[in-house]
């Protein structure tokens, strides 16, 4: 057992991680609330709207990309390619029919908040930095006698063998406290925000198919490059700095779209007929 070491480093990261990312979308909401006294309709749409895209993407993804995981660069693209449109074209339909009335961008930062919180918060119950937390402060704490039956950690290890809990203990171990860090960035769902306004602007402000595809595009790269650590070529570390770097150019773009059509009253959607 020596040759597992867990610093206090990664225990108190782990620990930040989880806690932040499980309580942030709830912390965005009650901090855009107070500032801006928005409306619960459209997070409550965000929400709702999240819970039926997700599922159609679900089925979709199962019935069409099943077969394609022997080719994995093929499945990372259309995975990402099934994120952004079902993603982004769900979230412009609750917009555009489901909350017509709520145009402002006031409103859809709400709705962004509804929509990438509960998909975190989903996230965040299974994830492993909340499991990792506990094993790993159990285990400093406690060494592997937490672990065994009627230890205060073993229900963390239920059903697993000597063997088992080792390997788990080892991939804690190795858990980069800098990784567990650069999560938190998404805990207060800016990306998803940053789509919303995107969306918005295309269905009230600026109406065409222009920022819809927009949001679709740069919602598909955001998957994408996660797959470039499955497929071996990036370190997680590599990645992640990727991800934040590209998220800060959407802040930036979304930022310049909202400052240009802020003082714009909305206009009508563009008719179906």
């Amino acid at each position: 057992m020596d040759e597992i070491s867990i610093s206090n480093a990664q225990v108190i990261a782990l620990g930040l991680s989880g806690a932040i990312n499980l309580t942030g979308p709830f912390v965005a909401w009650a901090v855009w609330r107070k500032k801006t006294h928005a409306a619960w309709i459209p997070l409550i749409a965000g929400i709702l709207g999240y819970l039926v895209i997700g599922t159609a993407r679900g089925v979709a993804r199962a019935l069409l990309l099943t077969d394609m995981q022997d080719s994995p660069w093929v499945f990372y693209i259309m995975q990402a390619v099934f994120a952004g449109v079902f993603e982004e074209c769900g979230r412009y339909a609750v917009m555009r029919w489901g909350i017509p009335n709520h145009d402002q961008y006031r409103d859809a930062v709400s709705y962004g908040i509804g929509h990438g919180g509960l998909e975190h918060v989903i996230l965040s119950i299974g994830s492993a930095e909340l499991y990792g937390f506990f094993v790993a402060l159990l285990y400093r704490t406690q060494g592997m006698a937490a672990f065994a039956p009627g230890g205060a950690g073993a229900f963390l290890m239920e059903g697993l063998d000597e063997a088992g809990m080792l390997e788990v203990l080892k991939g804690v171990s190795e858990a980069d406290a800098l990784h567990s860090l650069f999560g938190i960035a998404g805990a207060f769902q800016l990306f998803s925000i940053c789509m919303s306004v995107l969306v918005c602007t295309a269905v009230h402000y600026d109406p065409g198919p222009k920022w819809l595809l927009a949001a679709i595009g740069l919602h598909t790269v955001v998957d994408i490059i996660p797959a470039l650590h499955y497929a071996g070529d990036f370190s997680v570390l590599e990645t992640d700095i990727l991800v934040t770097l590209y998220e800060i150019v959407v802040i930036y773009l979304t930022y310049r779209v909202w400052k240009h059509y802020r003082p714009e009253h909305s206009v009508p959607a563009p008719s179906l007929s």
